[in-house]
């Protein structure tokens, strides 16, 4: 039986965000610290949703807050200072209130990936601390993968 994922309506949106690797990124040994791949990770999740029309701070200021809670990160290369990257994200819903974020980091010269991450997120109320949908996820259905 295959798994149950739900996906945009007609497609998965594929959202795409690059940046270059600053000199404070890297650690003593001349690559990115592994934390800082969780920055562009979100960074790139932020701008997943800016360009769906949902600004993640706006979302915050309603009293819903979008929260990471758990993430499986793979390590395939290390990036280094001045080396260009790019996030590909894509989001499906796992259950009513859970999404599953999954996203790649591309050296953008070499086309090696750097990262591969699972990003599982949900909404919560700030008042009641519960989950609870936002219209920015309201209009993901269920498709099989």
């Amino acid at each position: 039986m295959g798994t149950i994922l739900i996906r945009l309506e007609y497609e998965v949106y594929m959202h795409t965000w690059s940046s270059e690797v600053r000199d404070y990124e890297v650690d003593f040994q001349g690559i990115v610290n592994n934390a800082v791949y969780l920055n562009y990770l979100q960074q790139a999740r932020a701008e997943y949703f800016l360009e769906q029309g949902h600004d993640v701070v706006a979302i915050a200021h309603e009293g819903i807050n979008i929260v990471l809670f758990e993430t499986t990160l793979k390590f395939k290369h290390s990036l280094r200072f001045r080396d260009n990257f790019t996030v590909k994200s894509e989001l499906f819903r796992i259950s009513h209130f859970k999404f599953l974020m999954q996203q790649t980091i591309i050296n953008t010269k070499t086309g090696e990936i750097c990262l591969e991450a699972k990003n599982y997120l949900c909404c919560v109320d700030v008042k009641t601390n519960k989950p609870c949908l936002h219209t920015a996820l309201e209009k993901i259905s269920i498709v099989e993968k």
